[in-house]
Protein backbone atom coordinates (compact mmCIF):
# COMPACT_ATOMS: atom_id res chain seq x y z
CA UNK A 1 0.00 0.00 0.00
CA UNK A 2 1.83 3.61 -0.99
CA UNK A 3 0.71 6.24 0.91
CA UNK A 4 0.57 9.08 -0.84
CA UNK A 5 1.25 12.60 1.29
CA UNK A 6 -0.02 15.95 0.47
CA UNK A 7 2.07 19.14 0.70
CA UNK A 8 0.11 22.58 1.15
CA UNK A 9 2.53 25.51 0.95
CA UNK A 10 1.32 28.87 2.98
CA UNK A 11 1.34 31.63 0.46
CA UNK A 12 1.84 34.99 2.37
CA UNK A 13 -0.83 37.29 2.55
CA UNK A 14 -1.18 39.92 -0.15
CA UNK A 15 -1.23 43.56 1.28
CA UNK A 16 -4.44 44.82 -0.32
CA UNK A 17 -4.09 48.35 -1.07
CA UNK A 18 -6.84 50.52 -0.46
CA UNK A 19 -6.95 52.40 -4.07
CA UNK A 20 -9.41 55.67 -4.58
CA UNK A 21 -10.24 56.95 -8.03
CA UNK A 22 -8.77 59.93 -9.55
CA UNK A 23 -10.98 61.74 -12.16
CA UNK A 24 -8.84 64.56 -14.14
CA UNK A 25 -12.64 65.80 -15.02
CA UNK A 26 -13.69 66.19 -19.24
CA UNK A 27 -11.66 66.57 -22.16
CA UNK A 28 -11.50 70.32 -22.99
CA UNK A 29 -11.37 72.37 -26.43
CA UNK A 30 -9.93 76.54 -25.71
CA UNK A 31 -8.73 78.92 -28.04
CA UNK A 32 -5.24 80.30 -27.92
CA UNK A 33 -4.81 82.72 -24.89
CA UNK A 34 -8.10 81.23 -23.23
CA UNK A 35 -7.87 80.48 -19.25
CA UNK A 36 -8.95 76.27 -18.79
CA UNK A 37 -10.47 75.92 -15.41
CA UNK A 38 -9.91 71.90 -14.59
CA UNK A 39 -12.21 70.56 -12.24
CA UNK A 40 -10.50 67.56 -11.41
CA UNK A 41 -11.83 65.01 -8.16
CA UNK A 42 -10.87 61.96 -5.99
CA UNK A 43 -12.80 59.37 -4.30
CA UNK A 44 -9.95 59.37 -1.38
CA UNK A 45 -10.54 61.28 1.96
CA UNK A 46 -9.30 64.82 1.32
CA UNK A 47 -7.83 64.89 4.69
CA UNK A 48 -5.16 62.37 3.50
CA UNK A 49 -4.42 64.10 0.32
CA UNK A 50 -0.52 64.81 0.29
CA UNK A 51 -0.23 66.04 -3.01
CA UNK A 52 -1.87 67.26 -6.11
CA UNK A 53 0.03 67.65 -9.51
CA UNK A 54 -0.94 69.19 -12.35
CA UNK A 55 1.01 68.22 -15.42
CA UNK A 56 -0.79 70.39 -18.26
CA UNK A 57 1.67 68.84 -20.92
CA UNK A 58 3.11 71.85 -22.39
CA UNK A 59 6.54 72.05 -20.58
CA UNK A 60 5.25 74.50 -18.64
CA UNK A 61 6.21 74.03 -14.47
CA UNK A 62 3.50 72.07 -13.00
CA UNK A 63 1.20 72.88 -10.21
CA UNK A 64 2.25 71.02 -6.93
CA UNK A 65 1.04 71.55 -3.66
CA UNK A 66 -0.72 70.04 -1.04
CA UNK A 67 -4.14 71.95 -0.66
CA UNK A 68 -6.98 69.13 -1.94
CA UNK A 69 -8.50 72.54 -2.98
CA UNK A 70 -6.24 72.55 -6.28
CA UNK A 71 -7.72 69.61 -7.80
CA UNK A 72 -10.93 72.18 -8.63
CA UNK A 73 -9.26 75.88 -8.17
CA UNK A 74 -6.44 75.43 -10.61
CA UNK A 75 -6.42 77.30 -14.23
CA UNK A 76 -3.61 77.24 -16.96
CA UNK A 77 -3.64 79.66 -20.09
CA UNK A 78 -2.06 77.77 -23.79
CA UNK A 79 -0.25 80.00 -25.75
CA UNK A 80 -0.21 77.64 -28.53
CA UNK A 81 -2.69 75.98 -30.54
CA UNK A 82 -2.13 71.87 -30.59
CA UNK A 83 -3.31 69.11 -28.19
CA UNK A 84 -2.17 68.50 -25.03
CA UNK A 85 -2.34 65.42 -22.91
CA UNK A 86 -2.74 66.74 -19.25
CA UNK A 87 -2.12 64.32 -16.06
CA UNK A 88 -3.54 64.92 -12.60
CA UNK A 89 -1.89 62.66 -10.24
CA UNK A 90 -2.64 62.68 -6.48
CA UNK A 91 -0.82 61.01 -3.80
CA UNK A 92 -2.53 60.30 0.15
CA UNK A 93 -0.83 59.47 2.86
CA UNK A 94 -1.25 55.54 3.93
CA UNK A 95 0.95 52.70 4.93
CA UNK A 96 1.85 52.73 1.20
CA UNK A 97 1.73 56.26 0.30
CA UNK A 98 -0.09 55.93 -2.91
CA UNK A 99 -0.64 57.94 -6.43
CA UNK A 100 -3.42 57.78 -8.66
CA UNK A 101 -3.03 59.93 -11.91
CA UNK A 102 -5.48 60.39 -14.61
CA UNK A 103 -5.32 62.22 -17.69
CA UNK A 104 -7.35 64.84 -20.13
CA UNK A 105 -7.01 65.91 -23.29
CA UNK A 106 -7.25 69.84 -24.00
CA UNK A 107 -7.18 70.78 -27.55
CA UNK A 108 -6.36 74.45 -27.87
CA UNK A 109 -7.67 76.00 -31.74
CA UNK A 110 -5.95 78.52 -33.16
CA UNK A 111 -8.03 81.62 -33.24
CA UNK A 112 -10.79 83.17 -31.65
CA UNK A 113 -14.17 83.04 -32.92
CA UNK A 114 -14.95 85.85 -35.14
CA UNK A 115 -16.67 88.84 -33.56
CA UNK A 116 -19.36 90.59 -35.83
CA UNK A 117 -19.02 94.78 -36.41
CA UNK A 118 -21.13 96.65 -37.96
CA UNK A 119 -19.50 98.76 -40.67
CA UNK A 120 -20.28 102.44 -41.91
CA UNK A 121 -23.65 102.54 -44.25
CA UNK A 122 -22.82 102.20 -48.05
CA UNK A 123 -24.97 103.84 -50.73
CA UNK A 124 -24.71 101.57 -53.78
CA UNK A 125 -25.75 103.42 -56.82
Amino acid sequence: MALLVISVALLPLLAIRAQGNVDAGLDQIVYEGQEVAFNGSTTVNQSSTVSVVWDFGDGSEAVNGSDPALLNETVHTYTTAGEYNVTLSVTCDSELNTTENDTLTVTVLENLPPVAERAQDQIVE
